[in-house]
C-alpha cells in the first residue's frame, strides 16, 4: 500500500513539472501568440448571447445615418471595470486598425471613441466590404461569429416622446371639461376617465394605509429631469423635501445634440439652475403619473408616489443611449457604481416602475445587456 502511495506520489510530482515546464494556461486566458483572435480572453456564455443577438445590429447600423441616428466615431461596450474597457478598445484598435481610445466608464458602460479611418484591407478582409465608416465597422465585425471580440454598439440618438415641442406650464388646469368661464379645457386630463383611476383615489383618500403604501412606491423616469421643487410633486420649501427623492445627471458631456441641427451641439445649461428640467417634458411625464392632490393643478394617476428622476435627455429633448444605459444599469444594480454615495444606493432600492417615454427610428440589441 505504500509503495502505492509513493507511486501516486511520484506521479504527481512529475505532472507538476512537466506543467511549470510547459506553462498551464488559463481555460479564460489565450496565449496571443498562439491565436489570430484579437481579445485576450474567451467569451462567457452571456457575451456569447450577446454577440449573436448584435447580428440585428451590424444590419441595423448599415440602414442608419451617421451623424444623425448615431453619434459619428463612438461606441458603446458592457464590461465590469475601466481595465477591461481598455482591453475592448485594444482589440478593436487591432481589429479595425482605427485609433481607440476608452472616453469614459461607468454603470459598467464604456464609451469608446474611434479616430481615425478604418484600415480597406482589414475591414474587406472580416466584412467583405471595404467602405464602412468606424462605427459600422466595428459593430460589423463585433456581431461575427468568426473572433472572440465582445460586441459593441451604436451610441444611437434618443428623442423625447412628444405631441408639441413646446414647453408646456407645469400648473395646468384641475380635473374639469369646462374653465370657470364655462369655455372647453384644452388641458383637461380626459385619460382619468378612460382608465377609471378616480375610484382608485376614492379608496386611498378614505383608507390612510393605502395612501402611505402608495408614497413608498418608487417610480423612475429617464427623460428630461423633474422639477423636484414644484409643489405638485410633494415640495416643501420649509424642510426642501419632496416626492422626487433622487435626482441625477446622465448626460455625457458637457454638451447635448440639437435635433434641429445635426451635427451641432449646444453647450447646455446648468440644469440644477433650471430647476432639474431644462426642457419641460419630464416633468410632464412625471405628473402624468404621480402629481400630487392639491388645488393647485392637475392630478397625476397615482398622486404621492416617490421619484427618481434620471435626467438622460437635454433642453434640446434629446440623448444617446450611453446615458439611458448607465441609467438602467444604476437602477438594475446600484451596488456595482462605486460612484453612487450610499444614500443614493439607498433611494434606488427597491424601484418598481421605470417610465421612458423616448425612443428613435433605430433597433439595438444593447439594452438587452442591462435586463
Amino acid at each position: 500500500m505504500n509503495k502505492l502511495k509513493k507511486l501516486l506520489s511520484l506521479l504527481l510530482c512529475l505532472a507538476l513539472i512537466a506543467c511549470m515546464n510547459t506553462g498551464m494556461v488559463s481555460a479564460e486566458e489565450i496565449p496571443e501568440e498562439d491565436t489570430q483572435e484579437p481579445f485576450y480572453r474567451l467569451l462567457s456564455a452571456e457575451e456569447e448571447e450577446a454577440k449573436e443577438a448584435a447580428s440585428a445590429d451590424a444590419e441595423e447600423v448599415l440602414r442608419a445615418v451617421e451623424g444623425e441616428d448615431y453619434l459619428s466615431n463612438e461606441v458603446i461596450a458592457f464590461c465590469e471595470s475601466e481595465e477591461e474597457a481598455g482591453k475592448i478598445a485594444e482589440a478593436y484598435e487591432k481589429s479595425t486598425g482605427c485609433d481607440v481610445a476608452v472616453d469614459s466608464f461607468a454603470s459598467n458602460v464604456a464609451l469608446l471613441k474611434m479616430y481615425g479611418t478604418p484600415d480597406a484591407d482589414k475591414i474587406r478582409e472580416k466584412t467583405g466590404s471595404d467602405s464602412l465608416n468606424a462605427v459600422e465597422a466595428a459593430v460589423t465585425i463585433g456581431a461575427s461569429g468568426a473572433n472572440n471580440l465582445p460586441a459593441v454598439y451604436p451610441n444611437y440618438i434618443r428623442y423625447a416622446d412628444m405631441a408639441d415641442t413646446e414647453k408646456e406650464d407645469f400648473t395646468d388646469p384641475f380635473l374639469k371639461q369646462k374653465k370657470a368661464d364655462g369655455k372647453d379645457n384644452e388641458a383637461f386630463q380626459w385619460y382619468h376617465e378612460k382608465i377609471g383611476d378616480k375610484f382608485v383615489w376614492k379608496q386611498i383618500e378614505s383608507d390612510p394605509e393605502y395612501l402611505e403604501r402608495l408614497s413608498n412606491v418608487k417610480v423612475a423616469v429617464l427623460d428630461t429631469g423633474i422639477n423636484w421643487a414644484h409643489p405638485d410633486f410633494g415640495w416643501d420649501a420649509g424642510t426642501e423635501t419632496g416626492n422626487v427623492i433622487f435626482h441625477k445627471d446622465y448626460l455625457e458631456g458637457e454638451e447635448e445634440i440639437d435635433p434641429d441641427r445635426p451635427g451641432h451641439h449646444d453647450v447646455r445649461n446648468d440644469y440644477e439652475k433650471a430647476g432639474g428640467d431644462t426642457n419641460g417634458h419630464g416633468s410632464n411625464v412625471a405628473g402624468i403619473i404621480g402629481n400630487v392632490a392639491n388645488v393647485l393643478g392637475g392630478r397625476g394617476v397615482a398622486p404621492g408616489v416617490k421619484f427618481l428622476s434620471f435626467r438622460v435627455l437635454g433642453r434640446w429633448g434629446s440623448g444617446a443611449d450611453v446615458g439611458i444605459l448607465r441609467a438602467l444599469e444604476d437602477i438594475v444594480n446600484p451596488g456595482d457604481n462605486a460612484a453612487l454615495s450610499p444614500e443614493e444606493k439607498t433611494a434606488l432600492n427597491g424601484v418598481k416602475v421605470v417610465n421612458m417615454s423616448l425612443g428613435g427610428g433605430t433597433y439595438t440589441t444593447s439594452y438587452l445587456g442591462v435586463f
